[in-house]
């Protein structure tokens, strides 16, 4: 080094400490400090290496929660059985008599000999005396037998279930973050580079819903094995698997819409039979009667029976003309994952239908030929016998529902 350079010291080298020798310019000693000073930023700027961590798959999970504010809703099911059931029992029919049995004959006449020479020396019995004495085995098993092992269930459930209006969902996030490998001092400035994703998620509510039920259960599974002797002949075996059954109809079920036959027995899921309590339905129909007054008007309600009519009670003819509908929403939605941070469900139900028959008013009011027609034979007090036709249905008007 000259008397015409400057020694500076960089501190912050990656590489260690550097002795950097820079010669002052010719224009001056404040342009030779500006140099400096750069020289001193480019090398004292350090390179942080960095790891990346994975927290794995983070899940989250609420069942039970109140849809209508925070904290649980109110949801409780319970069942009695009454009937009979059984885990892993035998019954057996038939049987087999017999034993096998091992008999052991001496085919040597001179037995005294041969147990003389079997215990001293075999000069009368040669050198395989222990042979001469045979073993026999006689089966005398004969019959057969039945076994069957099975485990069911048979009678029948009472259960009920509550609920004020829940929702059950699950979440599945990735965490990912930049953590430094070397050692970090105090007063250092780092960035994690931290990030999260949404993985995959699901969301299922159910709207305020009350259910009692009776239920028919029949549960049967199980095996067979057969054995089979005969004299002389030994045993054969085999098995075979039940037949499975696992039966589980719902014979009554109320809900505060109506009470249910035999639910879901019919195609589509359709109860044999249905009476509403809460659903509830008004229909006019036009009637056309062979007594006077001739034409009329009938209002009939929910299982089809007639709550007023100007036309005399027996054979008519009628046209379906309006009907309103009112029924308590049953909405259960189930979803999952949706766009890239969204996890939605959806589902809707009606509460409210104003419908008019559009087919039934132009043949009454228009004169055009019938589409659909009601011909009704009995119409009493609690009793009607009715027999329907539809070629055409067409029907127009608001309904209302919650989404």
């Amino acid at each position: 080094m000259n008397k015409n350079t400057q020694a500076i010291l960089v501190v912050g080298n990656p590489k260690g400490v550097s002795l950097i020798e820079v010669e002052p310019p010719k224009i001056g000693r404040r342009a030779g400090v500006f140099a400096a000073v750069c020289a001193l930023l480019v090398f004292s700027a350090s390179i942080q290496a960095t790891v990346l961590y994975d927290g794995g798959a983070l899940d989250f999970e609420s069942s039970g929660q109140s849809m209508w504010d925070s904290g649980t809703a109110f949801r409780k099911a319970d069942s009695v059985f009454l009937g009979t059931q059984w885990t892993n029992k035998t019954a057996s029919f038939g049987g087999i008599a017999g034993s096998v049995t091992s008999t052991t004959v001496n085919t040597n006449p001179l037995w005294g000999a041969w147990w003389t020479c079997k215990h001293t020396i075999d000069v009368l019995c040669g050198s395989e005396p222990a042979k001469w004495p045979v073993t026999t085995t006689v089966d005398t098993r004969t019959g057969a037998k039945l076994s069957v092992n099975s485990s069911g269930k048979v009678g029948l459930e009472f259960g009920y279930s509550i609920d004020s209006g829940s929702v059950d969902s699950t979440a599945q996030f990735s965490a990912l973050a930049d953590l430094p490998d070397t050692l970090v001092e105090k007063n250092d400035v780092i960035n994690l580079n931290a990030s999260s994703a949404l993985d995959s998620g699901t969301l299922a509510t159910q709207s305020p819903k009350v259910e009692a039920y009776i239920s028919a259960i029949m549960q049967l599974s199980g095996s067979v094995t057969a054995t089979a002797c005969g004299l002389t002949l030994g045993c054969a075996s085999g098995s075979t698997a039940i037949p499975t059954v696992n039966m589980d109809q719902r014979i009554l079920s109320v809900d505060a819409n109506s009470l249910k036959v035999l639910d879901g027995i019919l195609p589509g899921g359709e109860p044999f039979a249905e009476v509403p309590i809460l659903n509830q339905s008004l229909t006019l129909e036009g009637a056309l009667s062979p007594e006077p007054p001739f034409a009329g008007f009938k209002l009939t309600g929910p299982g089809g029976l007639t709550l007023a009519s100007s036309v005399p009670p027996g054979p008519a003819v009628s046209f379906d003309m309006a009907e309103i509908e009112v029924q308590v929403p049953d909405i259960a939605t189930s979803g999952n994952k949706s766009g890239a941070d969204t996890i939605s469900s959806n589902g809707r139900d009606d509460f409210l239908s104003a419908q008019l028959d559009l087919d039934g008013a132009a043949t009454l009011l228009g004169g055009l030929p019938p589409l659909g027609l009601n011909a009704t034979l009995i119409d009493a007090p609690g009793i009607k016998v009715e027999a329907n036709l539809d070629l055409m249905d067409v029907d127009a008007g608001p309904v209302l529902g919650i989404t």
